[in-house]
């Protein structure tokens, strides 16, 4: 991995896509400086720094990333035969990536390795733990199971970014409301649905997210990352800082399109992600050749329901001002 670089989501990202390729490609894999921080966080991170000695190699051959290009364009399943990656890699014994790359389908083929590299340290998950405790003493003596749904909104500098990449603004309060409304209305028959926000703007989200059984409980960027990982579903705007506990803690994800399709859509048929559609419709056809990966993953597509689209609009009904009428944040701090 070349220049791996960014904060916590976009490290593990980096490191999750040299370890499925070199997992796939039966090769071992290294990273670039990213080893000591993750290794900080997680109990079981495996792959090492490069040596001087590789570091000198790849200099002299200023990091040329062509094959690691071509291995992911068919792996972002443009191709319909699986054994084109090893082609491509056949003629070479190093495949260079640069920062930033994802192998969606990969990720989910080594799924449970992935989880296991990426346990939390203890420091971080009691952390995590002790906000759940704190938010369930409010509840006692009630009589209904709590369901916890961890919420990410992310803002800072993504203004900017989505400036440059797509001409939009940041998401609005209407979209954490109706994700809210959707676990409430598809939970709350057998379950107190609570939502536990972390966030990167608290006064953005204690002015504007008002919703029954909310609390904003942001910490620190990794035990935050660790609550979510332990929550029951999740609601994620953008970034791979919620793109990751999503996909290990096993039950819903309400997310939006703002990735490339290559990367939810196979979110969105395997894991049956519910998808907004903020930027373009989502596509989950010409590229999309999910049946080879299935049959290699041993993935299984969820069943019965089918996965949902929604609409980003107008939140005008009488449904969502009744949600927020009357209700309000709340700031938990240990």
């Amino acid at each position: 991995m070349f220049n791996s670089q960014g904060r916590l989501g976009n490290q593990m990202m980096d490191y999750a896509t040299i370890y499925v390729v070199a997992r796939e490609l039966g090769y071992v894999g290294f990273l670039d400086n990213a080893h000591d921080n993750l290794n900080r966080i997680f109990k079981h991170i495996e792959l090492p720094d490069l040596g001087e000695p590789c570091r000198t190699r790849l200099e002299k051959s200023h990091w040329d990333t062509t094959t690691g290009r071509k291995f992911l364009e068919l792996s972002y399943n443009r191709s319909t035969n699986a054994s084109d990656m090893a082609k491509v890699t056949a003629s070479c014994d190093t495949v260079v990536f640069g920062h930033y790359e994802w192998v969606p389908v990969l990720f989910l083929k080594y799924l449970d390795e992935l989880k296991f590299q990426f346990q939390f340290r203890d420091l971080f998950m009691n952390q995590a733990l002790t906000t759940i405790d704190l938010v369930s003493r409010l509840y006692l003596g009630n009589t209904i199971p709590l369901l916890f749904v961890g919420v990410h909104v992310r803002r800072g500098d993504y203004q900017n970014h989505f400036n440059d990449l797509y001409h939009i603004k940041l998401l609005g309060p209407e979209f954490y409301v109706k994700a809210m409304e959707y676990f409430n209305d598809k939970y709350s028959d057998k379950h107190l649905v609570i939502f536990l926000a972390v966030t990167d703007d608290n006064d953005w989200v204690n002015k504007h997210l008002k919703f029954e059984h909310f609390y904003v409980v942001s910490k620190t960027a990794n035990a935050d990352m660790a609550l979510l990982s332990i929550c029951n579903h999740t609601i994620t705007d953008y970034g791979t800082f919620g793109f990751w506990p999503s996909l290990f803690h096993g039950g819903e994800h309400y997310t939006t399109n703002v990735y490339e399709d290559f990367i939810v859509a196979p979110m969105y048929q395997i894991k049956g992600w519910t998808v907004v559609n903020v930027t373009t419709p989502l596509s989950t056809g010409h590229n999309i050749n999910l049946e080879m990966w299935q049959d290699r993953t041993n993935l299984v597509t969820p069943q019965p329901e089918d996965p949902v689209f929604i609409e980003l609009g107008n939140t005008g009904s009488s449904k969502a001002s009744n949600s927020l009428a009357g209700s309000s944040s709340t700031t938990i701090t240990r």
